[in-house]
């Protein structure tokens, strides 16, 4: 089997703090527009961007995406592998068997916080009470200090030794807090100006942390941690060097892009508004392709570029 230290290096530590970085925004973001804007707008508008295209991915992209993969599996087993296909796709929409959420787990992870975040709306306007802000904590420095000690804690929950995701509909509480902690920190964040001056500042120094800290985690986890868990000491100490990287990595990434694209721009807009529909239609297109050339005489060399570029083009082209 052929590895990469490289691609090794790049998969985990990309992994590492996408989508942690992906809720801490969600979070500020959600906060934000909901403070311009009001309740009744941001409920209006997730539900044309999350909502909606949750529930028509589910009858459209899902089964696109599920049916290049089990028909390949299928033809690789005894029977007719079209009729199994079929078999697969009509438990699929009559619910007689679940294939989880895939990659648009994380919309229905924002539907689950932005009703606690209602309901936390809520309870502060009956109560008279405003929402937690950090805007009373005089140095940002333990924020982020305390956002580290508490996500290296919950990280010890995980049986595995880097955190997973759950595309279920019935994720563990494990998950959910998780994920949730780096949406309200986001939330939390919108209000505390001075820590976004603080990102500013030191993007990178924790850039810095967590790219070392990231070629340390691969060749400690390759050589120590070839089953991808431990419960013994150093399983735990890793779990929370792996969780300072996530946290240092997703700030120092939010300090260095508010720098870059500080500004409101026509090409930056338009580049995020097309991401987000390309994330939620490429993987059919990613799997199929994969499967095409995977018995195919394409050098393996070639087989990366073959599949990505019809992606990065869709891109430019929504």
């Amino acid at each position: 089997v052929y590895h990469s230290f490289f691609f090794d290096w790049l998969f985990i530590t990309i992994n590492s703090f996408r989508m942690q970085l992906f809720f801490l925004l969600a979070g500020f973001s959600s906060h934000m527009v909901i403070q311009r804007k009001g309740m009744t707008y941001f409920a209006r508008n997730r539900f044309q961007r999350i909502l909606l295209p949750l529930l028509l991915s589910y009858c459209v992209i899902l089964p696109a995406t599920l049916a290049p993969y089990l028909y390949y599996r299928y033809s690789h087993m005894d029977g007719d592998a079209g009729e199994q296909l079929r078999q697969s796709m009509v438990q699929f929409f009559t619910f007689q068997k679940q294939w989880g959420l895939m990659h648009l787990w994380f919309l229905y992870y924002l539907i689950l916080f932005y009703a606690v975040a209602f309901g936390w709306r809520y309870a502060a306007r009956v109560f008279r009470k405003s929402t937690f802000s950090f805007k009373t904590v005089k140095n940002p420095a333990l924020v982020v200090i305390a956002l580290i000690v508490v996500i290296g804690g919950l990280v010890q929950f995980y049986v595995s030794l880097i955190p997973t995701i759950w595309t279920g509909l019935k994720p563990p509480i494990i998950q959910l807090a998780y994920f949730g902690l780096f949406f309200f920190s986001g939330w939390t964040l919108y209000q505390y100006n001075s820590a976004l001056a603080y990102l500013d500042r030191n993007f990178k120094m924790f850039l810095l942390i967590g790219l070392s800290l990231s070629f340390l985690h691969v060749v400690v986890f390759n050589t120590w941690f070839p089953s991808g868990t431990s419960t013994d000491p150093t399983g735990m100490i890793f779990k929370f060097t792996f969780a300072v990287q996530t946290v240092m990595l997703s700030l120092g990434c939010i300090g260095l892009f508010n720098g870059w694209f500080g500004r409101p721009s026509k090409t930056g807009k338009y580049l995020s508004e097309a991401a987000y529909w390309v994330y939620l239609i490429h993987l059919p297109l990613v799997l199929l392709l994969q499967l095409l050339i995977l018995d195919s005489v394409v050098p393996h060399v070639l087989r990366f570029p073959v599949v990505v570029k019809p992606n990065v083009g869709g891109s430019g082209a929504g």
